[in-house]
Formats: C-alpha cells, sequence, structure tokens
C-alpha cells in the first residue's frame, strides 16, 4: 500500500510557504538534491495459460541524491546516486527482491528547443546501464521528453525509459512538472509499466520542492519527496 499519507506534510508546508513565481539562473550554477521515496511491487508466477499461480507483495524504500553542475550556458554535467531496499512479505519467494545500489553520470547539451545528453549508469544488482535524455521543445514551456535510465527525481527507484510531456523544467525556476509513461526492471516475473509524474515547486529563493508518484504494474506504486537547492552563480 502506498503510504497517502506522506500528503498531508507536503501540502501544509506548501501552503504555508510562498512560492516564487519565476527565479532565472544563470550560466555556473550549482544544483543539489536528495530524496527518499516509499511503495512497493508485486511478483507473480503464471503459468503458460496465463492463470496467476502464485503473488507475492515486496514493499521497497528509495532514498538518493543528485548534483548538477552546469559548465557553461548550454552545458551540463549531471550525476545521480541512491540505494533501493526491499522487504519481501512472509511465504514463498517467486523471485529475489530487487534491491542495492544504483547510479550514474550524464553529460547533456541544451538547446533553446533541442536538448540531450548521454551518460553510464549502474542499477541494483550492479549491472552496467545506459543513461540517456532527448528533449523536444522549449524547457520552459510544453515539451516532449525521453529519459533511458535513472530515476525521475533524486530518490525515485531507477527506471529502463520513460516517454512523456513536461512543463518549467528548465533553468527558469517555476513549477514544473512531467507526466509520463515507461517501463522498469522491477518486478522481475509480471508487467513492469510504470505511469507517473512529478511536479517541482519554488520555495524562497534556493529552495525546490518536489512530488513525485507511479503506478507500477501488477498492482504496485510509490511515492516520495525531493528538496533541491540552488547554490552559485549571480542572481538576476
Amino acid at each position: 500500500m502506498i503510504p497517502r499519507y506522506w500528503f498531508a506534510p507536503l501540502a501544509l508546508f506548501v501552503l504555508q510557504s510562498a512560492p516564487v513565481g519565476v527565479v532565472p539562473d544563470s550560466s555556473g550554477r550549482y544544483r543539489i538534491a536528495f530524496g527518499a521515496e516509499a511503495g512497493s511491487y508485486e511478483e507473480r508466477m503464471v503459468n503458460c495459460a496465463g492463470d496467476v499461480l502464485d503473488r507475492q507483495k515486496v514493499p521497497f524504500r528509495t532514498i538518493g541524491g543528485e548534483a548538477e553542475v552546469w559548465l557553461s550556458s548550454s552545458v551540463r554535467l549531471t550525476g545521480h546516486a541512491g540505494q533501493m531496499s526491499a522487504s519481501p512479505d512472509g511465504g514463498g519467494r517467486i523471485a529475489r527482491p530487487y534491491q542495492g545500489f544504483f547510479g550514474g553520470v550524464m553529460v547533456a547539451a541544451e538547446g533553446e528547443n533541442v536538448g540531450g545528453g548521454v551518460g553510464v549508469a549502474t542499477v541494483p544488482g550492479r549491472q552496467v546501464a545506459p543513461l540517456g535524455y532527448l528533449r523536444l521543445g522549449r524547457a520552459d514551456n510544453t515539451h516532449f521528453r525521453l529519459g533511458i535510465g535513472g530515476p525521475v527525481l533524486p530518490g525515485a527507484p531507477p527506471d529502463l525509459v520513460r516517454i512523456g510531456i513536461g512543463q518549467g523544467l528548465g533553468r527558469v525556476r517555476k513549477v514544473g512538472w512531467e507526466l509520463y509513461a515507461g517501463a522498469a526492471d522491477f518486478p522481475v516475473d509480471g508487467s513492469a509499466g510504470v505511469f507517473g509524474g512529478q511536479v517541482t515547486v519554488p520555495v524562497g529563493s534556493v529552495l525546490d520542492l518536489g512530488l513525485t508518484a507511479a503506478y507500477r504494474g501488477p498492482a504496485g506504486g510509490n511515492i516520495g519527496l525531493m528538496a533541491r537547492v540552488q547554490l552559485g552563480g549571480p542572481r538576476r
């Protein structure tokens, strides 16, 4: 079961704080973020006819961080790292729990209407995986996004791929959001489809807060919070 009580403290904090409408960044800016999530997924054993013979719920937790450095006005370097732990319910084990360290590094070129990046990552189980990103459209307006590997926000579990749309996710700090569909490495013996979203809100002069939520088929999902601090560089 996804811990819905996480919504209450976030909503109270946002309502009591005065969000910043638009805060422009400048080249040379650093961003440091930390986040955590909780959720569950379900492993299933099926026969050739598709009948479910057995199922097992696997609660999990993730925690992680991300550091981003803008090397110039159009080039950024990003690194992320995290840890995922799982605690399967009692009974027969269908598959080993998906857990362990994950992290990666990516360099991206950000143009006005197109952006893209490549990198390398590791996922729980110490498997090496590709890391990539593509944006079509202005980052601060509605645009198409493709993500390969890595978490949607710091502290979230890593995914294989995400395809969706977003808005307000550029260097100008304002309310941003993303909706996506994708696939993940877990559950191992079942559907690994992911449908989720994220929203970030600037609070004060240097702090951004983020909320993520996702459905993970079959019968799973996760929800989490993120805090990101902007450091360095002159303000306009």
